[in-house]
């Protein structure tokens, strides 16, 4: 679903009028699914692990409030930064343990 746009003149990287890129959208589709292969594919095909949505959303922030450990620790691992906060001052950190994800914060 997501390589057929891509290969037919869709773009990786374009943000919406809110500042989502595919990558940032389907992160936080996926984090909630725990699709961490759609969000290795975008990465790897040109979207940006740490370029923020208009709100500071990341990816990383989108996989830490959904709990998902091994998307937290892929996009950590290649970019993604666990301390870069959204508008509202909550790093990926805070709202894992806000939202109750103790593997996350671990």
């Amino acid at each position: 679903m997501v390589q057929w746009p891509a290969g037919n003149g869709g773009s990786v990287t374009q943000p919406d009028n809110r500042g989502f890129t595919p990558l940032l959208t389907w992160a936080q589709v996926s984090t909630q699914e725990g699709h961490l292969e759609v969000v290795q594919w975008l990465a790897g095909n040109g979207g940006s692990i740490a370029q923020p949505a208009n709100d500071g959303f990341t990816p990383l922030w989108g996989a830490a409030y959904n709990g998902h450990l091994a998307v937290v620790q892929w996009l950590a691992g290649n970019g993604g930064s666990v301390s870069q906060p959204d508008n509202d001052g909550y790093t990926p950190l805070l709202i894992a343990a806000q939202e109750g994800h103790l593997a996350v914060v671990q």
